[in-house]
């Protein structure tokens, strides 16, 4: 989680760079731009212009993630594709290559992110399983194709991109890894599924309950692939963990799925969407526990409390995976 570079001459750069581009005037100040928290790779700011709120995310160079890559031309390709669908902030603009860095404006989205309510569960994890399926509905024309990369779906290549974290992960985090290793390697032969359009980032920090419904934002990094994979990323404990909330229990889990292949049901076929569930189920959770080895390895001299944050995330992902592999 990158330091914030939020300055006063950074605001005044970003400012100008606005002006000049003609989507601000000279009497919107520094101080009129608000930080908003949350975002992990980039800088955020809320501005208010009259009766329009805008989000202003400017983006800078040298991030590299393996799992979330920042992918500045693609999530304004995503925006523009989903406009009006409601799933996603309504674009405003695009400005790549600023003296600021790459700059994207879309319009805020009121609302909270998402948190679960033991009181109201069921309405709780229904929202966010047909918000996933409204995004995995949008028609795949030839702009999507040409605008998004392919995802791994496959066991195989998700069990591929997996050890290619772990390659890079400090020894002493790889033993509680080591017996997934081994168990996983024989990876089983699973049918495609035809690539749909998946955020690939849907933790609940980035799902926005509002009056109007949930929204996805922050679309940095998706891509066309298995549906699934949007699910398994939602309900992964160390996804939960890293957004502050708490793992999401068993049941709950259980009843995600069913509310998304009720919300699907019309469209597709849920009888292979479900016969695929259970192959690459523990691959995904093997994924992000590598992933979580990865960013604790390059975290832990740098940002120990962050670091700490992933080690209690892989920790929780181990549980989880104990209990796929368990009932396989």
């Amino acid at each position: 989680m990158p330091k914030s570079k939020d300055s006063s001459e950074q605001r005044a750069l970003l400012l100008s760079v606005l002006a000049d581009a003609g989507f601000l005037s000279d009497t919107v100040a520094a101080s009129d731009l608000k930080l908003l928290t949350g975002g992990f790779w980039n800088q955020v700011y809320r501005l208010q212009v009259g009766e329009k709120i805008m989000v202003i995310k400017q983006f800078f160079k040298g991030v590299t993630n393996p799992m979330f890559p920042v992918m500045p031309d693609t999530e304004a390709a995503a925006l523009n594709y989903l406009q009006g669908s409601g799933c996603a902030p309504e674009p405003l603009a695009y400005l790549p290559q600023t003296p600021a860095g790459d700059i994207l404006l879309y319009g805020f989205v009121a609302g909270l992110p998402w948190k679960f309510d033991s009181l109201n569960a069921e309405k709780c994890t229904k929202d966010v399983a047909q918000l996933l399926a409204r995004v995995h509905r949008m028609p795949i024309d030839s702009n999507a194709k040409n605008s998004f990369r392919l995802l791994p779906q496959s066991p195989k290549d998700l069990y591929a991109h997996s050890l290619l974290m772990l390659g890079k992960c400090d020894e002493t985090l790889l033993g509680p890894l080591e017996h997934y290793k081994q168990t996983l390697a024989d990876c089983p032969l699973t049918v495609p599924c035809a690539p749909v359009l998946v955020h690939t980032d849907c933790g609940p920090g980035n799902i926005i309950v509002g009056d109007a419904g949930p929204c996805l934002i922050d679309w940095q990094c998706p891509g066309l692939g298995d549906p699934l994979q949007d699910m398994f990323t939602f309900a992964s404990p160390a996804m939960q963990i890293l957004y502050h909330c708490q793992p999401l229990a068993a049941e709950d889990v259980d009843r995600l799925f069913q509310c998304y292949f009720q919300a699907q049901s019309a469209s597709w076929d849920i009888q292979a969407l479900k016969a695929r569930l259970s192959d690459v189920q523990a691959y995904h959770h093997f994924r992000f526990a590598a992933y979580c080895a990865y960013r604790i390895t390059h975290l832990q001299a740098s940002e120990p409390a962050v670091a700490a944050l992933y080690s209690q995330a892989l920790s929780a992902e181990l549980v989880c995976l104990n209990r796929l592999v368990s009932n396989q």
